[in-house]
């Protein structure tokens, strides 16, 4: 007689791999490039939740293994690729956006030039279409920093509905 598992695809060995090689690597890429932990989880498209739990742990224990796919994104991610980002101009129609539903929800400008690297005034003349293009850096930054904030509906209602919780206050990055 056949039987068949009834665990779940996820409970396959096969499926995860241990997590210090690519916490490592992860630390690296944060401190060779300077990016914020948030960044390379956008670039990964990798969730924000399975980064900070890789990186910090929860309750006190870290992360011991990490799903094949996940660890597969993260290492696509390069150093120099993530500098590159400085120096690639992108249109600025999506940071513009973003930066205006970081100042709808409530953020200062103050803060909002702070979490992307920027003065107030560059900001002011993004978030009012003044200016056309911005570095593909400043797009992630604008990017991590709705998605900690829950301020893109999407991501926000995606937080919502997966982990059951609400979004980082505004004011931090």
């Amino acid at each position: 007689m056949l039987v068949l598992s009834t665990a779940p695809a996820a409970a396959d060995p096969a499926l995860w791999v241990p997590s210090a090689p690519i916490r490592r690597y992860v630390q690296h890429l944060i401190s060779e490039v300077g990016v914020p932990w948030r960044v390379i989880a956008c670039q990964a498209d990798v969730p924000a939740a399975v980064v900070r739990t890789l990186l910090f742990g929860r309750s006190g224990r870290l992360r011991p293994k990490l799903e094949r796919e996940m660890a597969r994104r993260l290492l696509s991610i390069t150093a120099p690729g993530l500098d590159s980002l400085r120096r690639h101009l992108v249109d600025t129609g999506e940071t513009r956006r973003r930066i205006r539903r970081l100042l709808e929800a409530g953020a200062a400008l103050p803060a909002v030039a702070r979490c992307l690297g920027l003065s107030e005034p560059a900001c002011q003349r993004l978030a009012d279409g003044r200016q056309w293009y911005c570095s593909a850096w400043v797009e992630a930054l604008a990017r991590a920093a709705c998605e900690a904030h829950g301020v893109d509906a999407a991501i926000g209602k995606r937080l919502r509905e997966a982990y059951g919780r609400t979004p980082a206050p505004l004011g931090s990055c």
